[in-house]
């Protein structure tokens, strides 16, 4: 049985490793732009704030001819464009997609990196660099306090709020020449250097096999970690699955206890509870976050660690802090093609009994167009960045 499960285990490596090759040989590609204004690829947004902020940014389009675009990742480093640090990456995003007209060059764009715990606004030429400390008080005022207690929707349309009315009452005036960095070309630039503390597993060097491992467990932490959200695949259903099983392996596996070194016990659910507070049971009774204690027989000593669940509806409370808050919208006034409607959320925390509602205005409904003048949906103007607004970190 030793022998099998060895062999089962190499090609589980094998298989694994191939897989993750292969999805690597696709990186070195920006996000591609899906839709005009909202590009929510670590899906932040909750519903309300994501029809208001389509209305502010539609609006201001409409009025101004300003294309502002919110985009959402998990981190930069997951599309191997080769840049060194996040600002990079948002100006070369900005003019891959060509955000504004590309005469005014007046295009505005909020990216925000869960993992990296970074936001920027980056603007188009035209506004130069007088521009960029209004931005930094939008993000320093208006986005990166909400951020620090996890309410990432409220952060971003509060800051989209506020950046639509700076750029209302000072629009682009003058039409420049830009001159960005040039965007990262397509090709796969080369490999990043591998972690400086890479798993234990992965540690020693045996060849292919040893570079293999390691390039999963990089894998693993960009892809999965404990976010919420599965990335998308394509059609790599076999690489979901190896990465589920690494997910569970890296749970499971055996922890040594940090104070004498000894091997830990994992304990069960009954068992368990003893540890936890009275949030975290409740969470676990909600199966938003799934708790594993560790203990050391030897000494005493325990560990805890916590494992969000990818599908739970629940959100972190911005009182208590759980993941046990549950938001509801309804439509009050539906729109029509003439008039926008109203809808209401309600927040409420299933631990400290935080509640909250809140009205917000639903877009009027539009009529599909077709053809190469229709804005119902992407188009791509030219617009360019020159490297210039603010970013903000929590």
């Amino acid at each position: 049985m030793r022998h099998i499960a060895r062999s089962l285990g190499g090609l589980l490596v094998i298989v694994t490793a191939s897989l993750v090759m292969g999805a690597e040989a696709q990186a070195g590609q920006y996000p591609r732009r899906a839709a005009l204004h909202i590009n929510d690829y670590a899906k932040l947004l909750a519903a309300p704030d994501n029809a208001q902020i389509q209305h502010w940014l539609t609006d201001l389009d409409q009025r101004q001819g300003i294309e502002a675009v919110v985009v959402t990742i998990n981190a930069y480093k997951e599309y191997a464009t080769g840049e060194e640090s996040f600002e990079a990456f948002a100006t070369n995003l900005f003019n891959r997609w060509g955000i504004g007209d590309a005469t005014k060059n007046n295009g505005a764009m909020m990216l925000v990196s869960v993992r990296d715990r970074a936001v920027r606004i980056e603007l188009g030429a035209a506004y130069g660099s007088g521009f960029s400390p209004e931005m930094d008080e939008v993000i320093q005022e208006h986005v990166i306090p909400h951020f620090k207690r996890s309410a990432f929707s409220k952060g971003i349309a509060n800051g989209v709020q506020q950046m639509v009315k700076k750029l209302d009452t000072r629009p682009a005036a003058r039409t420049v020449d830009a001159q960005p960095t040039p965007p990262a070309p397509e090709a796969r630039p080369a490999a990043a250097e591998p972690p400086a503390s890479p798993p234990s597993w992965g540690a020693r060097t045996f060849g292919p096999a040893a570079a293999a491992l390691r390039r999963v467990g990089h894998f693993y932490e960009a892809y999965v970690g404990d976010s919420p959200i599965i990335p998308a695949l394509g059609g790599l259903g076999l690489l979901t699955g190896a990465v589920l099983g690494l997910r569970r392996y890296c749970r499971f596996r055996t922890r040594r206890c940090a104070t004498c070194g000894t091997a830990m016990i994992r304990l069960d659910e009954a068992q368990d509870d003893r540890f936890l507070e009275a949030g975290q049971l409740r969470e676990e009774a909600l199966k938003s976050v799934d708790y594993d204690i560790w203990l050391c027989e030897y000494c005493g000593a325990h560990r805890l660690a916590a494992y969000k669940s990818w599908f739970s509806s629940f959100s972190g409370c911005p009182r208590c802090r759980y993941r046990t808050l549950e938001t509801k919208s309804v439509t009050l006034i539906a729109p029509t093609y003439s008039s926008s409607g109203t809808g209401e959320s309600i927040s409420r925390c299933g631990h400290c009994d935080h509640h909250e509602r809140r009205t917000y205005t639903i877009p009027r409904r539009t009529h599909s167009t077709s053809g190469s003048g229709s804005r119902s949906g992407y188009r791509s103007s030219g617009g360019r960045s020159s490297g210039g607004g603010a970013s903000g970190r929590w």
